[in-house]
């Protein structure tokens, strides 16, 4: 359902939001699995020597932290438009509610 203000502008279209959130999520499985392999490089540099294991450590925790930080932010982002989404249907409820006292 698309919520609309009082002049009838479409304000949050339910749907769309929700294929947003898909589309969120579909990424954040990919950023995941993309840190899962930084991991694994980690973790087998770890047993190798000289300064490319330690360069390959280095390099792979760093951009583990910016994959950790970039996740974090989609998942604030789902629940900013999942939230706004409620927030829409609750005041939609409100104003059917005031029109059918």
């Amino acid at each position: 359902m698309a919520f609309r203000d009082s002049n009838g502008k479409i304000t949050i279209d339910e749907v769309a939001a929700q294929k947003d959130i898909n589309h969120i999520n579909a990424a954040i499985q990919d950023l995941q699995a993309a840190r899962d392999s930084l991991n694994e490089i980690m973790h087998q540099a770890q047993s190798f020597s000289g300064r490319t294991a330690v360069s390959m450590t280095e390099c792979s925790a760093r951009l583990i932290k910016e994959y950790d930080s970039l996740i974090s932010q989609l998942k604030n982002s789902t629940d900013l438009i999942q939230n706004t989404v409620e927030k829409y249907k609750k005041i939609d409820e409100e104003v059917k509610n005031l029109i059918n006292q």
